[in-house]
């Protein structure tokens, strides 16, 4: 038996990255609403809402834990779908918000709110992350039903 489950890196990679981009588009909206930038269209709202994400501490962490916890997401998806090898499929599930990461750093486009090149290295470790939460959900049935219950 393999230990990669390329349906479940792939359905995990594609949970990460759909979640990242309708969680953070509530989250800005939210913003923008916040500071009242309707006078603003196109290019000017980028740069002020780019702004004001990266100078205020709260909100700039409040997305870093949206973008952490999707990609958390999807690594725990990529291992409840292979079944098997939780943390591995997790950490590959990272793999297409890397890939994308990469092309928007390389084509000079990087994102103002999803990620920098510090960000960037922690994709994998949290894939990883959200593959391990099946271990310690499988130890957690072993303990409450017993050894035989948990295949």
């Amino acid at each position: 038996m393999s230990r990669i489950s390329i349906k479940g890196i792939l359905l995990g990679g594609v949970t990460a990255v759909v979640a990242t981009n309708v969680a953070s588009v509530l989250f800005i909206v939210y913003v923008a609403a916040r500071l009242d930038l309707r006078y603003l269209s196109g290019h000017q709202l980028q740069l002020a809402l780019s702004n004001a994400v990266r100078s205020n501490m709260l909100l700039y962490a409040v997305q870093l834990l949206i973008d952490a916890g999707c990609l958390v997401l999807g690594g725990y998806v990529a291992a409840i779908i292979a079944k098997h090898d939780g943390p591995l499929n997790g950490f590959l599930s990272s793999c297409l918000s890397v890939g994308i990461g990469f092309y928007w750093l390389i084509a000079g486009k990087e994102s103002s709110f999803h990620f920098g090149r510090l960000e960037l290295l922690a994709f994998p470790v949290l894939g990883l992350l959200g593959g391990c939460l099946t271990l310690a959900q499988k130890r957690d049935r072993r303990k409450a039903f017993g050894d035989a219950a948990v295949s």
